[in-house]
């Protein structure tokens, strides 16, 4: 069996580069649709490969470990270690890039001629490689380069509409911010590596090394702000929403829905499986997550670019997610390990949940921009009558985003939840503070994403068109309806099956602990002693709002059953109806941005024009421009810059030109060298 599953990973990756390879094969021109067509289809049958290996290392049980020498290298570099947490994320990751990829056949014919797909295809399928890569990868070199690969491959994605300029700077961007974030996961391994002289994570799994108490908190600070970076965590989440709208809408979908995912991976990889035990790590995440989670959704309703929009409730559900894994990682060093189960059970539900229905909403995004040219909200309206099916899918994903039954975002917040509250009694008075001011801004978020996308699908979808875009948007084709009625039936699937769904998931989460850690190989919730977790029925839950609609429904033929139905026209005071007395999204959003001014600083401008310039009691128009001004950028990165610049300008002055004083430099770095080998 061991040996199936082992060909089965293989496989997959063999089916990516071959995909990659046809699409260079086939870069020439007049060739491009046959090299766009083939990389999307061997990058689907890669997908679908993985996904079919990581279910049945998931139910089986079972653990693949793959081992390749490498020539000139004193060990094995090429490892890779499947566990039931890495088949989880696999599975996660293939699900998205399947229909990611056969939405993709469809998306790319519009660059035809226009953009090399030839290479775009070598880049994605890259991609989707490299990501596969950095789950399995069972060592530091394996991981890094995987991690690298990833980074340049998605870079190239993002990059892709080359005569966009501010795609180009939002790649340039990406890669920087990228590049820094694995700076320190750079530092953080070589310090690894030097306190344990190897780079095998079997190492740091068994804890066959004990490591000073400063050195692992070192080592774990850095971690967290390399995979933070990754996973658009405020305030390193500047690079997210620029680089997430100018990519593709397919690869926004894997982006935002599986890449910053592989960050949360290693967070558990790190803080839950190879440095356990420390209760204030988990109380900072709690934080970081609290407050992404709280000033994602803010961000997300000021905006009216559909794509940088959902963009930003990106950063909102890293939150959500970090709130539950934090919560794990501060009960289990408290002694709390049923309450740490369920917490991180939480937090892997509401992964796959995100990875679903944000890859839904970037695809049916997706449809409408490809429909319509825009990503400009203000310049939609009315497309439920134009594209019926993707309204159909938006509003799926917008229902589960919101967390709203009995769809998918539901159970998992509502989980979160109760891993919030779960054991808190427990904890000394500082932490639960911290896990009563998680639980308050996980509240508050899901009120205000409902009210977001409210806003977005309204705007979108209903009223009447404001622009002629809009009025001649088309439905997009079965190729691309497909994958998101699959996503779409998927994030209904993962809400009403939630007793069958989290009891596996608890399963992968008790294989990182069961050997030798605390606690026996059985779920967790039944352990939970009903008075401290509420349990809830999905499937009831369903089976009741059916039922709702349908007594509803028969309730309203039964009243109006004598009643005539009479079509007219509706009575609008004598005016004739335009669409620019529709709410706009930006005048939906304002109110709620004016009450949070003080965190968000927003910039607004009116203007108006008047009839006779003689007056001003009389307008003839007014304009409100809402703008949000980047803080982040403003008042940390810009300095920050400015600062690394100054410094190095300061630096230039040893480049004197003088032979005589470069040989002195060297001099002077040899004796040093000499004197540290000598003091060790």
């Amino acid at each position: 069996m061991s040996t199936v599953l082992q060909y089965g990973f293989v496989v997959s990756l063999e089916l990516y580069a071959f995909g990659a390879l046809c699409s260079l094969l086939f870069s020439s021109r007049g060739r491009e649709a046959t090299a766009s067509t083939f990389s999307h289809f061997f990058a689907a049958c890669g997908a679908l490969t993985g996904l079919v290996f990581a279910l049945a290392v998931i139910f089986s049980g079972s653990v693949v470990d793959l081992h390749a020498g490498a020539i000139g290298l004193a060990q094995n570099v090429l490892t890779f270690h499947v566990d039931g947490l890495a088949a989880f994320f696999i599975a996660t990751i293939s699900t998205v890039a399947l229909a990611a990829s056969v939405y993709g056949i469809a998306y790319q014919k519009q660059f035809l001629g226009v953009y090399r797909l030839g290479h775009f295809g070598f880049f994605y399928n890259t991609f989707l490689a490299g990501m596969l890569a950095v789950i399995a990868a069972d060592n530091g070199i394996m991981f890094l380069f995987a991690w690298e690969a990833m980074a340049v491959g998605s870079y190239f994605l993002v990059a892709f509409e080359r005569h966009d300029s501010h795609a180009v700077s939002a790649g340039k961007l990406y890669i920087l911010i990228s590049q820094l974030g694995a700076a320190f996961l750079f530092a953080a391994f070589l310090l690894l590596f030097r306190a344990t002289g190897s780079w095998d994570f079997d190492v740091l799994r068994a804890h066959a090394v004990i490591l000073p108490a400063m050195l692992e908190h070192v080592i774990l600070g850095l971690a967290l702000i390399g995979f933070a970076t990754k996973a658009g965590v405020i305030p390193l989440h500047i690079w997210l929403p620029e680089a997430h709208p100018a990519a593709p809408s397919h690869v926004s979908a894997l982006m935002s829905g599986v890449m910053i995912k592989t960050a949360i991976f290693m967070m558990v990889r790190f803080f839950v499986e190879f440095f356990p035990g420390h209760a204030s790590w988990g109380l900072v995440i709690l934080v970081l997550g609290a407050v992404s989670a709280l000033l994602g959704v803010l961000y997300a309703l000021s905006e009216h670019d559909i794509k940088r929009l959902l963009a930003f409730h990106s950063v909102e559900n890293i939150g959500i997610i970090l709130l539950g894994l934090g919560a794990a990682i501060a009960f289990f060093a408290y002694g709390i390990p049923v309450a740490g189960y369920v917490a991180l059970i939480a937090a892997l539900y509401h992964t796959v949940n995100h990875a679903l229905f944000k890859s839904l909403l970037f695809l049916s995004a997706g449809s409408v921009v490809h429909a319509t040219g825009t990503r400009n909200m203000e310049e939609y309206g009315g497309l439920i009558k134009r594209m019926p099916w993707t309204a159909v899918f938006f509003l799926t994903g917008a229902v589960a985003i919101s967390g709203l039954p009995p769809f998918n975002g539901f159970v998992s917040e509502w989980l979160t939840f109760q891993s919030l509250f779960t054991g808190i009694a427990a904890l000394p008075l500082p932490a639960k503070s911290i896990f009563l001011l998680g639980a308050a801004s996980l509240a508050f978020t899901g009120g205000l994403a409902a009210a977001c996308f409210v806003k977005a699908f309204g705007a979108t979808f209903l009223a009447r068109p404001r622009s002629d875009v809009a009025v001649h948007a088309h439905e997009s084709g079965w190729l691309m309806k497909l994958p998101m009625g699959f996503l779409a039936a998927l994030t209904l699937l993962f809400g009403v099956g939630a007793s069958f769904i989290a009891p596996a998931i608890g399963q992968v989460v008790l294989s990182l602990r069961g050997e030798g850690g605390a606690m026996p190989l059985v779920s967790p919730f039944a352990m939970i002693n009903i008075r401290d977790f509420a349990l809830l029925s999905m499937a009831s839950v369903a089976l009741v709002l059916i039922a709702a609609v349908l007594v509803t429904y028969i309730a309203i033929r039964v009243i109006s059953r004598h009643s005539r139905t009479r079509i007219a026209r509706t009575w609008d005071c004598g005016v004739s109806l335009t669409p620019r007395m529709e709410i706009t999204a930006t005048g939906f959003s304002r109110s709620i941005i004016t009450i949070f001014r003080g965190l968000l600083r927003p910039s607004i401008q009116k203007t108006a024009e008047y009839h006779d310039a003689s007056t001003r009691y009389f307008a003839k128009s007014r304009m409100v421009h809402l703008s949000m001004p980047n803080l982040y950028r403003t008042y940390l990165y810009d300095p920050a810059a400015s600062l690394v610049e100054r410094s190095a300008l300061k630096t230039r002055r040893i480049q004197t030109g003088n032979l005589n004083i470069y040989l002195l430099y060297i001099f002077l770095t040899l004796a040093a060298l000499l004197a540290s080998a000598l003091i060790s």
